[in-house]
């Protein structure tokens, strides 16, 4: 049920419990998944590092409410071979469509084990922009915008800014709904993760009711 669903995790990425995370079995490099800790020869200048494509997308039903995300990760093997694995997520409290978003993209990132040069592919433009034009100055002035006013979802921001560090990542924007592949395959995994976590709400809504 739904209490079992929720004790596999506690933080910040969804109020009330952290989204779980469901690995599908996939043939992605296991040496690039997260299985080891970083270590300073991974860092060293010069390396060469692996070349990942990240591809994530969230949905939530009713913005806000219940939500899921997706990611999925592809890498080219040595050997010229292409590997990948999916990843999601549901969160059955109260969320939004951007939380998601930037969940998935935290998700994806911290599911590599060793710095990568990642190319993150999002259909957020608020992911992008500030990925690639806010966030410095978010940070100069303590997660305010210009406006004086704070910075939404500063929680994950910084999650994802740390996430982004180990990474050499590049960022990319895909129109929404354009018929990309990948793309289209993360926006409905993501969809039927936030359909799946209203049904789990629905269900914990239905078990915490007091009895007539």
């Amino acid at each position: 049920g739904g209490q079992s669903r929720r004790a596999e995790g506690a933080g910040v990425l969804c109020p009330g419990s952290i989204p779980v995370v469901e690995k599908v079995p996939g043939s992605l490099d296991s040496s690039l998944m997260k299985a080891r800790v970083m270590t300073s020869k991974d860092q060293m200048p010069g390396r060469r590092l692996p070349q990942v494509d990240l591809y994530t997308d969230g949905a939530c039903i009713d913005n806000p409410g219940p939500g899921g995300w997706a990611a999925l990760l592809q890498h080219t093997r040595p050997d010229g071979k292409k590997a990948e694995r999916e990843l999601r997520g549901i969160c059955p409290d109260r969320t939004t469509n951007n939380r998601m978003e930037l969940t998935a993209v935290i998700q994806g990132l911290g599911a590599l084990n060793r710095p990568c040069r990642v190319a993150v592919h999002t259909d957020s433009k608020y992911i992008f922009n500030a990925m690639t034009r806010w966030l410095p100055g978010w940070k100069r002035r303590g997660w305010r915008k210009t406006t004086g006013e704070q910075v939404q979802n500063r929680d994950l921001w910084e999650a994802l800014d740390e996430a982004s560090q180990a990474h050499q990542v590049t960022w990319f924007w895909i129109k929404a709904h354009s018929k990309h592949p990948e793309n289209e395959r993360v926006d409905k995994i993501a969809h039927s993760a936030a359909h799946e976590a209203a049904e789990l709400a629905k269900e914990e809504e239905k078990y915490e009711q007091p009895a007539p």
